[in-house]
């Protein structure tokens, strides 16, 4: 999981802010007076679900499947290069991404919600 977590956090946030950034800049939005319209954090949420599911669903195959051994499983059926090999062989680097298209369809509606909502919270608790 923190093989997962580590830079999943790192592309999450990272690419809110770029996305927040790029737009509030396009709009001569400048930060460190005002905030950025809430249209413009939730297409930075948005942007960010799909980036980040993106970055780490090969991971995130690898960890399914680890988390999903049976209790007997051998000690060589539980490393990680097992499953990538298994994967490979199965489908490809298509495998690494099997179920992409439903990760990120929650990402966008998820985040889209998410950082809007941060946002105000965020303007509320300090304004």
């Amino acid at each position: 999981m923190m093989l997962r977590e580590a830079p999943a956090f790192g592309v999450y946030f990272a690419a809110y802010e770029a996305t927040k950034r790029a737009l509030c800049d396009w709009r001569n939005v400048d930060l460190a007076k005002e905030d950025c319209p809430m249209w413009v954090e939730a297409l930075g949420g948005a942007t960010t679900g799909a980036v980040t599911w993106t970055a780490v669903m090969p991971i995130d195959v690898i960890s399914t499947r680890i988390q999903c051994q049976p209790e007997g499983a051998s000690a060589a059926e539980k490393r990680v290069l097992h499953h990538v090999r298994a994967v490979w062989r199965e489908g490809g680097v298509g495998g690494f991404y099997r179920g992409l298209g439903a990760a990120v369809a929650r990402g966008i509606v998820l985040n889209a919600v998410v950082f809007p909502a941060y946002e105000e919270t965020k303007r509320l608790l300090t304004g």
